[in-house]
């Protein structure tokens, strides 16, 4: 299973492993309100999860962010 991340700035999409995204997100003790995120390999911008439940049930949408 993957999570599909999509760029803030220039929309590009790549998926990201679910378990690395998971893994990520409990060594982050950070601010619940964000997910995961990482940066664009194509332009450097923020990659937001489309979609993406977190450990502690807080869900995470593009659409949420964008605006939309």
């Amino acid at each position: 299973m993957s999570i599909n991340y999509i760029c803030l700035r220039c929309e590009w999409h790549e998926k990201f492993p679910y378990d690395a995204v998971r893994s990520f997100e409990l060594l982050d003790d950070a601010d619940q309100s964000a997910p995961p995120q990482f940066v664009c390999g194509v332009c450097g911008g923020t990659m937001y999860p489309e979609y993406y439940k977190g450990v502690q049930g807080n869900e995470y949408r593009i659409d949420n962010v964008r605006g939309e």
